[in-house]
Parts: structure tokens; C-alpha cells; sequence
């Protein structure tokens, strides 16, 4: 009688997970939580996840992209997780401020759409792309040109599709933002596909070259940068904000005085300037948001302008 309801229990169980993993892609994994984040795989792509507090499936929420920087790369699905996921997002009050969707996808290189670069390279040239680049980007430039069908953000794009097939995402609001190399992948997404975001954050990161900067002009950007990087130099952070500038684009440039490449838990903590530790923040034009504090600029950001 015993076995025979163990048996039965066990039965159940498992054809509770067969039906979890068979209601799509989206949901592989989705019993395994770390740090509050679900799992998932899309693609081969490894993927964090986290539902709104008190989520009510007849709700409409923003969407909020994560993408991670250089030491996030691998497969393990846990190292995407950076410490604005793990110390800001995750915490109830946020979540209670702030409810929406986030999404980390894990990538193995880069946030790169392949048949961008290879058109950028075939219309000016590799050496003038490596002008561009400091030491550490030259270097990445040349074994992402050995992986020619690498294009982690189309496996991204498709990613959100999914998410916006599957829940209520509020169209005028998705957000994207990263640190490090996930700050290039901020700007490169931007560039990619300025229709799709509402704003992006971007920190110690820098714009996409192999796209026109231009392209981001109409998305609100707010980008921090510590004058002391020296992983990703501070010009090279700037470079995007100094042309829309001259566009009369929608930027916000924060930097951090004396600040080397690790600021993620500044940036994603700020609340406003302080000119005396020479925390100041430049805008591109009128056009730009004041707000001072990050979250509360983000999601006030919409695609309808509303």
C-alpha cells in the first residue's frame, strides 16, 4: 500500500516537470531557482529570469533586458547573474517599487549580431575598425572574426519575442542595461533595434561601432563611466554621448570622478550628483530626462512618450 502511493506521488511529480518543460522553451528549467531567478534555456542560450512581485497574469509589465559583462560569459546560467541582479533587482522592495520582468540571458563571447559586423568590415575595412578599438577590443575583434556565425543578440531579440508571446509585456515599455562588455551590448542592442527599447543603462561600457550612433538617437540612454577605467578608457565611454550631442540626441552622461572599471554598484544605486566627490552628470539636450535617481528615470521612460 505504501509503495503503492510512493509509486503514485513520484508518478505525479514527474509528470508535473514533463508538462513544465513541454509548455515551451521558456520554461525549461523553470524549477531550478537561484538567488530568486528562475532558469531557462532558449536557443542553446542559458537565460535568468524573474517574474514581477505578486505577478496577475492580466497585468501588463515591463520588461527589463540584463545583459552581463566579460567575467558573466560561459554556460553555468548562474554567473550571468551581476550584482545589480543579485543585490538591487531581487530585493522585495525593489520588486515592490518596481514590478516587471527581468531577463539575463548568458552568452559564451559577445553581444554582437554577426552580419553587423561583417557589413561594417566590408564596407570601411578591418584596420579601420581596429583604429577604433583599444588593446582588449582589438584582440576580441579578431577571435569574434574566427567565429563568423556568432550572433548572440539575434538569440536574444528572438529570446524577448518569446517572453512577449507568452505574458503581458507592455510594448512602450522594455527596458535593456549592462555593465562592462554588457554595457557595449547595451549600446549595440540600442543601435540594433531602437524601436524595440524604451531606454537603456549603460555602465563603463561603450557605443557599438560597427552600427551609426545616430541610429540611438530618439532612445533615452543614460551612461555612467569612472574617469579612472582603465579597462574600457573613459573617452571611448563617452564617445556615444559626444555624437548625440552634436544630433541633439536623448543621453545622459554620468562620470565618476577617480572611479576605475568596477562602479556597477554605484551606477545601479544612484540617487543624484554630488559635485564635491565629483559625481556629475552632462546632457545631450533638452530633450533629456532630469530625473536624478536611476530606477525611477528608467521606468519613467516610454516608448509613446506618455
Amino acid at each position: 500500500m505504501i509503495r503503492g502511493v510512493v509509486f503514485a506521488v513520484l508518478t505525479a511529480v514527474t509528470a508535473m516537470r514533463i508538462a513544465t518543460a513541454e509548455e515551451g522553451q521558456l520554461n525549461r528549467k523553470s524549477e531550478d531557482t537561484f538567488r530568486g531567478y528562475a532558469a531557462g534555456e532558449f536557443r542553446g542560450m542559458p537565460y535568468r529570469w524573474l517574474k514581477p512581485l505578486n505577478y496577475d497574469p492580466k497585468q501588463d509589465y515591463p520588461l527589463v533586458l540584463s545583459l552581463h559583462g566579460r567575467a558573466g560569459v560561459g554556460t553555468d546560467n548562474r554567473k550571468s547573474l551581476r550584482i545589480w541582479n543579485t543585490a538591487v533587482l531581487n530585493r522585495a522592495a525593489w520588486r515592490k517599487k518596481y514590478p516587471c520582468f527581468v531577463v539575463a540571458p548568458q552568452n559564451t563571447f559577445a553581444w554582437v549580431r554577426m552580419r553587423t559586423v561583417k557589413a561594417k568590415i566590408a564596407a570601411v575595412g578591418e584596420e579601420a575598425i581596429r583604429s577604433q578599438l583599444h588593446k582588449n577590443g582589438q584582440r576580441r575583434l579578431k577571435s569574434l572574426l574566427e567565429k563568423p556565425d556568432y550572433s548572440s543578440l539575434d538569440i536574444v531579440f528572438n529570446l524577448l519575442k518569446e517572453f512577449r508571446k507568452n505574458y503581458k509585456i507592455d510594448e512602450n515599455r522594455i527596458y535593456v542595461l549592462g555593465g562592462s562588455m554588457g554595457g557595449y551590448g547595451t549600446w549595440a542592442a540600442i543601435q540594433e533595434e531602437p524601436a524595440l527599447f524604451a531606454a537603456g543603462i549603460v555602465v563603463c561600457g561603450a557605443d557599438c561601432i560597427y552600427l551609426d550612433v545616430g541610429r540611438a538617437r530618439d532612445v533615452p540612454i543614460w551612461a555612467f563611466h569612472g574617469t579612472a577605467d582603465g579597462t574600457v578608457p573613459y573617452e571611448h565611454g563617452r564617445r556615444g554621448f559626444e555624437r548625440l550631442r552634436e544630433l541633439g540626441g536623448n543621453c545622459k552622461f554620468t562620470s565618476l570622478k577617480g572611479n576605475a572599471h568596477g562602479i556597477a554598484g554605484i551606477a545601479f544605486r544612484y540617487r543624484g550628483d554630488d559635485t564635491a566627490r565629483g559625481y556629475v552628470t552632462e546632457y545631450s539636450s533638452d530633450r533629456c530626462d532630469r530625473e536624478s535617481n536611476v530606477w525611477q528615470w528608467l521606468f519613467r521612460q516610454r516608448k509613446d512618450g506618455e
